[in-house]
């Protein structure tokens, strides 16, 4: 007897808060029927997925539990992979199909539940909708396969790869390259989220934003990782504190705070206020921010830059460092992605690159003017 399944618009498949974002802003957007599967790979998935379901966006949202599917450790690649079946029905309703799979890479765990899918419908689409900063790199992971990864799906009968029932969607589609044999596909517009009051207490709800969460201060630095193999060199790091100092002198003291990597090693030795809340997103304290287009971001090579502008549309002020702290590897790399999105602002003269301490002063001191009109 055939199997027949309740057939559902669509399902996301997400692995970090911004994912879910994204999720959340095409769902509203294209008002799907949509099922979430949010995946146990960031702190607090379940606390999300908890307070996703009190809102009507999603019909289901489903936490994946990584350590009760014995996905956990050394073997996790390995069972992800041969026993993909077993896994995914565990996850996966038994009595369910859906019209579109929205997915940001092809990890394992992905793959595997994308496998599953098209047996109950192999006319299913596959979405790959934007994840950051990296989705507009030359080497986007949105279809980027190596080819070791290609024979191992092929060898286990993943049939991932079908151009025309793939679709690539991103909030800035002019900077996204298509791969071959995708290219002949245009890349869609991505729905964006309203900032209304109505979404802002939702995500604030969502992503348990506590009541002191919020920044109010006008200039937020973003201190990059400053520890690991072929990073910044001491001078660099002072170079970088050098070019902190000259913003809060700016700015004041008042108007400025300091938002660490979440992976950082080593503190700035300057006395800038630092954000306690570490373990919130940036693109959801973004969300819940007033007067998110009077704010000033400067910060080194940080992609939380230009957050405001892929996710909301919403121009802040943006002040890279990557011309003054002059790091071969990292800069180098910057620049490219700096120039990409400068050239997408209506205003492009709100996003500069200084090249000297100097420079840095007088941009700094040009946008508290402009702020001030």
């Amino acid at each position: 007897m055939k199997n027949t399944y309740d057939r559902k618009d669509a399902c996301f498949i997400c692995v970090s808060p911004y994912q879910v974002i994204g999720a959340i802003s095409i769902v509203s957007g294209r008002k799907l029927r949509a099922d979430l599967y949010l995946s146990g790979t960031f702190p607090g998935y379940d606390t999300i997925a908890e307070r996703l379901r009190k809102y009507p966006l999603f019909e289901n949202v489903y936490a994946i539990d990584l350590a009760s599917l014995g996905l956990l450790g050394k073997m996790r690649a390995v069972r992800e992979t041969i026993l993909a079946g077993d896994t995914v029905r565990r996850i996966v309703p038994a009595d369910v199909s859906y019209g579109a799979c929205y997915l940001t890479s092809r990890a394992s765990l992905k793959s595997a539940i994308l496998k599953v899918l098209l047996e109950r419908n192999p006319e299913m689409t596959r979405v790959f909708f934007e994840d950051g900063l990296g989705t507009y790199s030359e080497r986007a992971n949105l279809l980027f396969v190596t080819k070791k990864r290609k024979r191992l799906e092929k060898f286990l009968g993943w049939h991932n790869d079908d151009p025309d029932r793939t679709v690539i969607m991103a909030n800035l589609p002019e900077l996204v390259q298509y791969p071959a044999p995708y290219d002949h596909r245009p890349v869609e517009q991505m729905p964006r989220l309203t900032l209304d009051e109505e979404n802002r207490k939702m995500l604030e709800d969502v992503f348990s934003v506590p009541a002191d969460g919020a920044i109010s201060e006008k200039y937020i630095i973003f201190d990059t990782k400053r520890h690991a193999p072929n990073f910044l060199t001491p001078e660099e790091m002072e170079l970088l504190d050098d070019c902190y100092d000259v913003t809060m002198r700016c700015a004041g003291r008042e108007n400025t705070i300091l938002k660490p990597h979440p992976r950082s090693t080593e503190e700035s030795r300057c006395d800038i206020r630092v954000y306690k809340n570490g373990g919130l997103p940036m693109e959801v304290l973004y969300a819940s921010m007033a007067g998110l287009e009077k704010r000033v971001l400067v910060a080194y090579v940080s992609s939380a830059v230009f957050t405001p502008k892929i996710l909301f549309d919403a121009e802040s002020y943006v002040v890279c460092l990557h011309r003054i702290v002059r790091n071969k590897i990292v800069s180098g790399n910057f620049e490219s992605i700096y120039e990409k999105f400068r050239n997408t602002y209506r205003h492009p003269e709100r996003v500069s690159a200084p090249e000297s301490l100097e420079e840095l002063e007088k941009i700094l001191r040009k946008f508290r003017e402009a702020e001030n009109e």
